[in-house]
């Protein structure tokens, strides 16, 4: 059992400790695991919601891990190589997020467009953190993609 300031140095955050290197084989498999339950739509099952209800008036539809935001971290958090069998889902995932744009009418003529929650009732127009989260998936996609297209073409050209 590990005291709160023993937990802060295993982080690597505090005092100059590091974490351990990667597990490469086991961070493949995972991903194997991960990707492989991404449905043919380009959207990951809902799963368990992350909390069962967060008072009166709030719908539980959002207590799910949106598609967008689960990619998205996944590119964050690795090295684009371990992306780079996935590049197949990470297309599918984002044709999803290009169909699925919701524009909304304002009373004033003009328009918003952004993203709804897949885990919400589709009648409703885009929502704040659905949008942000689809943006960033969107950006950190193009990025892996630009990452890797530039590796192989170095590569393929004898650069560094």
């Amino acid at each position: 059992h590990r005291t709160p300031a023993e937990s802060r140095e295993r982080d690597g955050r505090f005092g100059g400790f590091a974490l351990p290197p990667r597990n490469e084989k086991l961070i493949r498999a995972a991903l194997a695991a991960v990707f492989g339950e991404l449905g043919g739509n380009g959207l990951w099952p809902s799963g368990q919601p992350i909390f069962t209800t967060r008072g009166r008036g709030n719908d539980v539809g959002n207590a799910f891990v949106f598609s967008p935001d689960l990619l998205a971290s996944l590119i964050e958090t690795l090295p684009p190589e371990a992306m780079r069998p996935h590049l197949g889902a990470v297309a599918s995932h984002t044709a999803w997020l290009a169909s699925h744009v919701v524009e909304e009418l304002l009373p004033t003529g003009g328009r918003l467009m952004g993203w709804r929650s897949s885990h919400l009732p589709p009648e409703g127009g885009p929502l704040g953190w659905c949008t942000a989260q689809a943006v960033r998936c969107a950006a950190r996609s193009r990025a892996l993609v630009r990452t890797l297209l530039c590796a192989d073409v170095l590569a393929e050209l004898g650069g560094r």
